[in-house]
Order: C-alpha cells, then sequence, then structure tokens
C-alpha cells in the first residue's frame, strides 16, 4: 500500500543489500545489473526476487562472472518473505530496458528506498531523478555500477532519496488516483 512500510520489524544485519525484483525476461536488464555488480568493489550482496525465461541464463551468467557467491536468486516468494526484502534492503535497482508502469517502484518507495533505474518509457514518470532515484541509461552497466556504488557510500543520499519516495508514492495511493481519473473523465465525486 503506498504511502505506508511494507513491514515495520527489525532490519537484518549485513553487508548491504541491493534488492531487484522482478519478472525475469530479458527487457528488464537483470543481466546489465549483474555485469554492472561483477565491476563493484563496494562489499554488498545482490538479492534478485522473481522467476521468468531469463532465469537459469541469469544464473549461468553470474557463474561466469565470478559472483556467485555475493548474487541470491530467490524465486517467487509470498508476500511477507517479499516485504522483509524491502524491509532489509538498502538500495532498489531495476535497470529495465521497457516498463509500463513499474509498480515495484511503488513498492521500494512504500518502503522509503532510494531507487536505480533507468530513463526509459513510464519510469521518468513514476520515480524523479535526483528525487527518488538515480537514473542511468538502459544497458550502461559502468553507470549503473557507479550510481549503486555512489548510493552504498553516501548513507545521506540514500536516507533523502528514501524519504523523498516515501512522500512521492502517496501521489500513486488508489483513492487518489482514483479523483483524477474522474476527473479527467468529467465525472465528480
Amino acid at each position: 500500500m503506498p504511502g505506508r512500510p511494507l513491514s515495520d520489524a527489525p532490519r537484518e544485519e549485513g553487508p548491504p543489500r541491493i534488492l531487484c525484483v522482478a519478472h525475469l525476461y530479458p527487457r528488464k536488464g537483470v543481466d546489465t545489473l549483474l555485469r554492472a555488480f561483477a565491476r563493484m568493489t563496494a562489499e554488498a550482496v545482490l538479492r534478485v526476487v522473481g522467476i521468468g525465461p531469463e532465469s537459469e541464463r541469469l544464473a549461468h551468467l553470474a557463474r561466469a562472472l565470478g559472483i556467485t557467491s555475493r548474487v541470491h536468486f530467490l524465486g517467487h516468494l509470498p508476500f511477507a518473505a517479499l516485504a522483509a526484502e524491502y524491509r532489509n534492503a538498502a538500495i532498489f535497482a531495476l535497470p529495465t530496458e521497457q516498463e509500463g508502469f513499474g509498480i515495484v517502484f511503488l513498492e521500494a518507495m512504500a518502503s522509503s528506498l532510494p531507487i536505480i533505474a533507468t530513463r526509459v518509457a513510464a519510469v521518468p514518470e513514476v520515480v524523479a531523478d535526483g528525487v527518488t532515484a538515480l537514473l542511468v541509461d538502459p544497458g550502461d552497466e559502468t553507470a549503473l555500477a557507479r550510481a549503486i556504488e555512489n548510493l552504498l557510500d553516501d548513507a545521506d543520499l540514500r536516507t533523502r532519496l528514501g524519504k523523498a519516495g516515501r512522500t512521492h508514492v502517496a501521489r500513486f495511493d488508489a483513492p487518489v488516483v482514483a479523483r483524477q481519473f474522474l476527473a479527467a473523465v468529467g465525472i465528480q465525486d
């Protein structure tokens, strides 16, 4: 639910977690995320939630890149486990190459997570570059790695983007969207 955290349970300890939640299709750019993650020197783990036709290829790519000890493919998770992943993440990253809307961005903002995403389709309409997210060009693994490392190194920036996202997501709350839609089609409530 936008504007409310998915869970208020305490966070788990350990290295910073970068969370990616997506149906594992080529257009989601998870391969770019894996290549960017392999470039990074920062101590962190990447947790990928989702299933899809790219699952096996992505696992093979992680092995080829030598990052399997730092990348966890979690598959499909029930809501409580997914909420725990959002709660325990330091950063949400989805370098998609095509996106209709991106509900996962709303979930990340509701969880006060800073977001790293791409400048494609509706993404810049959902998250605000430099305000709630850092946006990079699709397929640019160097820029993606740099954005992740910048956020890992700057706790104040993570906090600022996360808080702004938590405020920003309220505009996507169902009653707000319903009122906007009704007004746009000329129906008064």
